[in-house]
């Protein structure tokens, strides 16, 4: 059987499940973001690769947590350094996008 760390299997997967809940609510604002930045003629593409890069980040994450909790971090700092910051990153780039009138947008 599949052990979880400190034997608290529940705990542990009602805590990832709750953290994804929180996680797609900051993020469908960004694909929706991400969706209207492009022209009509290419939007679906734009999102594809965006939310095919967030597979990559996933990996990443993961693996950046694991190797801190394996160093000897602690699960705030872990959690903080590789799920917190990130994602307020992620949120302070879409404020510094630039507004460019649809107008204007060469579509050819």
């Amino acid at each position: 059987m599949l052990q979880a760390p400190n034997g608290n299997f529940p705990l542990i997967v009602g805590l990832y499940s709750a953290g994804l809940f929180f996680l797609i609510g900051p993020f469908s604002a960004l694909l929706f973001f991400t969706g209207e930045s492009f022209p009509v003629h290419t939007r679906a593409t734009g999102s594809s690769i965006i939310n095919a890069s967030g597979q990559v980040g996933a990996i990443l994450g993961g693996l950046l947590i694991t190797a801190t909790l394996a160093a000897g971090g602690g699960w705030i700092n872990a959690t903080l350094w590789w799920g917190v910051l990130p994602i307020l990153a992620s949120g302070l780039l879409i404020f510094a996008a630039r507004n460019i009138d649809p107008r204007t947008v060469r579509t050819d």
